[in-house]
């Protein structure tokens, strides 16, 4: 698993080492998709992939991200942590509290690729 805090600005995921989030998969475009965060939101976008962004098994363009939203991205899970609604959960996380949280949940394929930042990722898990 690998975790990045989400700060307000922009960030982009995909398989090239230019991105601020490199996923090295053939499934997943040189710059497959971008979140933009804000103080009280954050949105995901699709780049013109090749395979798209999913969200609840839905292809999507773009998707305001809610607490616990789950985004397949190629074969890999991103999952969108709102830690300014810790307090009401009860499986609390070791996150910063106040800042959304991105988490990939397959952190062997990436973990290795993805250079720390202030952006909120936590790990992806592959769907293969």
């Amino acid at each position: 698993m690998q975790e990045i805090t989400l700060t307000q600005g922009r960030i982009i995921v995909g398989r090239t080492p230019d991105n601020d989030l490199q996923i090295d998969s053939r499934f997943v475009s040189r710059h497959h998709c971008q979140i933009t965060t804000a103080a009280n939101s954050s949105v995901i976008e699709d780049l013109n992939s090749t395979n798209g962004i999913y969200v609840k098994s839905r292809r999507v363009r773009r998707h305001y991200l809610n607490d616990g939203d789950v985004v397949l991205v190629g074969k890999h899970e991103l999952i969108y942590v709102d830690e300014r609604l810790a307090r009401t959960r009860t499986n609390i996380n070791d996150t910063v509290p106040g800042l959304p949280v991105l988490q990939r949940a397959d952190g062997a394929d990436m973990a290795e690729e993805v250079e720390e930042t202030e952006v909120g990722l936590e790990a992806a898990r592959d769907q293969s």
